[in-house]
């Protein structure tokens, strides 16, 4: 079991018993307990800051940057290596483009006096994807004490032009495809508000403050000898069509529209002094995706971001653990959220590389292939595809080929649980360096946040990957990661967890009225709603002191509305969202994001959304099929026919199938999600691995519907963060969901659940 090939570094020491059984400190506070991680005695101030120089996001850099090389990749148009700016092209960037905001649109920085009072910083904003221009816009904004508004460009219009009114913004930041997004946006134009505008209307602008637009792009025409843009050249080719009329639009409502590079110039040709911020400096006001109402600006200062950065570097890179320029890191989750922003700052400060994917997720895994990352953050939602495609892949090949799969993937296993996890044994190289090379061949970390992960799914990926996969656990208003999986804890005696408190945090469980929740294993273990407290909380919501007095107490802690408990081993559980969390008509409490996580392990599901019902005593579900698996698996089981699918009792299925028809190939999807033979397979699927996974007869779907379309952000179907936005699919699909439940009986005078 045990040919070793490279990097020994990584094989860390195995962790004890005495760490692994007892995880968190604990003390009493007013009744209740409040845990710690280890790195973060009792009787300390709780707050760490990792080195004596490092107390704002400036100095974070200035780190990164001392110890000099390659930073921030990209690839051009998508095509080709990576090409990378230095940390001294970026030191040279941030201040041109800091320099030009000042002295092309006038905004001043605080005063030495003014640092740390709220209000005092301009604002400018960003809505376009993640790509090198993006960091080098914040950093050069952090140069000058400016703060940022990120602007998800998938926020609905209406959500957007909230922002932009009640921030009051007069810069943004963007590239040409989001000008027609934009321009809807400040005029009230698209779909979603033609309902409510009279069509002969003129167009008016409908923010208040917006005064300037900067391009980002890298290939904009310029009038010859200046960087100035002559629109009238801009290719209007794929997602650019009719880009010039919303340019002009855009002139008409008296926009100015000037090139980055035409900041920079301007900061080049007139460099000011850097104006650095200060702790309590405000560094950026984050708003949350939300399911419902107006999305909240979450107030982060310096010194909420630091104290994470900082501490997110000292528990996640162990002594044993050697990181280097040669590390990198692809980024494609969106820079609108902490989550992105953390990990680049970690890795800006401890000197190694960040390479942009090329904005299409559907292409990520090129990218991955040409930029061969040893860091990759990412969400449940892709892992959970990654296992079942490896999974689907196994299942396809030969008898010999899954057996010594098999074979491999125990004596793995085996090593795994006697606390060993790296990609050296000579089964990686035999058997599991087909799927590593998937992922460039070089990577050493994955860390998963946004929702919780179901660890059937780590353990197969650390297997199979060899590489370490570690969960964490935070929110916005908590800079992002508040708590992390312990190196070397594989084992999992009480199910999935999201380890510890980071050494800026400590947590607690306020308990819950036994109305609102009773977990239905009534255990003795403490649960109750998730609260954290630290350097890392926000100030508060940006205008909204009401909002702010509810989600933190006078104590200091945040309530984050999600509902967890503390396992014996002294971990982290997540339960599920609170507001999501319903109770069925007999009794039993369901949470139906960790429902929908199991059925996503399925082959042939790529996304699904659970619902109960106020007097219903049993769940339902829509499901949008793996198309491409599901047509594959119908083929091996000699079901690939029309007429093997649709049998004469089927009559109703048979008459919208399109006669010229004869294999499923031939099938549009709409079409595939009519047949019953399809549904009870997917239904019986499902179901399966619903058990495997031991869920409760109650927690299982008693019918299903399949649908086409799929869950974006586009359609508002999923949040900006890739979750499922229940309100919106419950109220798309709310006749679907009712008629499921008529055919079970079940009684739908209520409301969905």
């Amino acid at each position: 079991m045990g040919i070793l090939f490279k990097r020994n570094e990584d094989i860390q020491p195995k962790l004890g018993d005495e760490i692994l059984n007892e995880q968190m400190l604990k003390t009493i506070e007013n009744g209740q307990n409040i845990y710690r991680g280890k790195s973060t005695p009792l009787n300390e101030h709780n707050t760490t800051r990792y080195g004596t120089d490092t107390f704002t996001l400036y100095e974070i850099f200035e780190n990164g940057r001392k110890k000099g090389g390659d930073y921030l990749g990209y690839r051009e148009k998508g095509e080709g290596p990576y090409k990378f700016y230095t940390y001294e092209d970026i030191a040279l960037k941030m201040t041109h483009i800091g320099s030009g905001y000042v002295n092309l649109f006038g905004l001043k920085s605080p005063t030495p006096e003014q640092q740390g009072q709220e209000g005092v910083e301009p604002l400018i904003g960003i809505m376009m994807k993640n790509c090198p221009e993006w960091l080098m816009i914040l950093w050069g904004n952090i140069c000058y004490s400016f703060a940022t508004v990120p602007i998800y460009e998938t926020f609905s219009q209406k959500a957007a032009r909230y922002i932009l009114n009640i921030t009051e913004l007069t810069i943004l930041n963007t590239k040409l495809e989001f000008l027609k997004q934009i321009t809807e946006t400040i005029t009230c134009t698209g779909d979603e508000d033609k309902k409510e505008k009279d069509e002969n209307e003129p167009l008016t602008l409908k923010t208040k403050n917006l005064k300037y637009i900067v391009l980002c792009d890298t290939d904009l025409p310029y009038k010859e000898g200046t960087f100035d843009i002559d629109y009238e050249k801009i290719s209007e080719t794929g997602k650019l069509k009719e880009v010039r009329k919303y340019y002009k639009i855009l002139l008409d409502l008296g926009i100015e529209i000037v090139s980055l590079h035409k900041v920079e110039e301007s900061g080049k040709n007139k460099t000011l002094p850097h104006v650095p911020p200060v702790p309590e400096t405000l560094y950026m006001i984050c708003f949350t995706s939300g399911t419902t109402g107006n999305p909240k600006g979450a107030l982060l200062t310096h010194k909420n971001f630091t104290v994470n950065t900082c501490s997110a570097t000292n528990d996640l890179i162990p002594p044993f653990f050697e990181i280097t320029n040669k590390d990198c890191h692809i980024s494609y989750l969106p820079l609108s959220h902490t989550l992105e922003q953390i990990v680049c700052f970690v890795i800006t400060y401890i000197g190694c590389r960040i390479g942009f994917y090329s904005g299409n997720v559907m292409k990520i895994v090129d990218d991955i292939a040409v930029l061969q990352p040893s860091i990759f953050i990412t969400v449940p939602r892709l892992l959970t595809r990654v296992y079942a495609a490896i999974k689907s892949a196994i299942e396809k090949s030969s008898t010999i080929s899954r057996n010594m799969f098999e074979f491999a993937y125990q004596r793995k296993l085996k090593l795994l649980k006697s606390g060993y996890c790296h990609n050296q044994t000579i089964w990686d190289k035999l058997v599991f360096s087909k799927v590593q090379s998937k992922f460039g061949g070089n990577l050493r970390v994955i860390i998963v946040g946004s929702a919780p992960l179901d660890e059937e799914i780590i353990t197969f990926l650390r297997v199979t990957l060899g590489c370490f996969v570690l969960e964490g656990y935070g929110a916005t208003e908590t800079c992002a990661v508040s708590t992390l999986s312990l190196w070397g804890d594989y084992l999992y005696p009480y199910g999935s967890h999201v380890g510890v408190p980071l050494s800026c945090n400590e947590l607690k469980v306020d308990p819950l009225p036994e109305s609102e929740f009773v977990p239905n294993d009534h255990t003795d273990l403490e649960y109750g709603e998730i609260c954290i407290r630290g350097r890392t909380v926000m100030k508060g919501y940006f205008k909204n002191p009401e909002e702010t007095k509810k989600t933190i107490d006078n104590d200091g802690w945040f309530h984050t509305g999600d509902i967890g408990k503390i396992l014996p081993n002294r971990t982290v559980q997540i339960i599920g969202r609170k507001k999501f969390i319903f109770k069925l008509a007999q009794g039993e409490y369901v949470s139906p994001e960790h429902i929908e996580n199991i059925y996503c392990m399925s082959t042939l599901v790529s996304q699904c959304c659970v619902v109960g019902h106020t007097y219903a005593s049993c769940l339902v579900g829509i499901i949008i099929p793996d198309f491409e698996e599901l047509r594959k698996k119908l083929k091996r089981k000699s079901l690939d026919g029309i007429n093997d699918l649709v049998n004469e009792e089927s009559s109703s299925s048979k008459t919208t199938i399109d006669a010229s028809c004869s294999t499923i190939a031939d099938l549009a999807d709409k079409d595939i999600c009519e047949i019953e033979k399809v549904k009870n397979l997917i239904y019986e699927d499902i179901r399966e691995i619903g058990k495997e996974q031991n869920l409760k007869g109650f927690e299982q779907v008693k019918s299903i519907e399949l649908i086409s379309e799929p869950f974006t952000n586009e359609n508002g179907l999923l949040t900006p963060s890739d979750k499922n936005c229940r309100p919106a699919i419950k109220k798309l699909y709310e006749n679907v969901y009712n008629d499921l439940f008529k055919k079970l009986d079940q009684n739908t005078k209520g409301n969905l659940l």
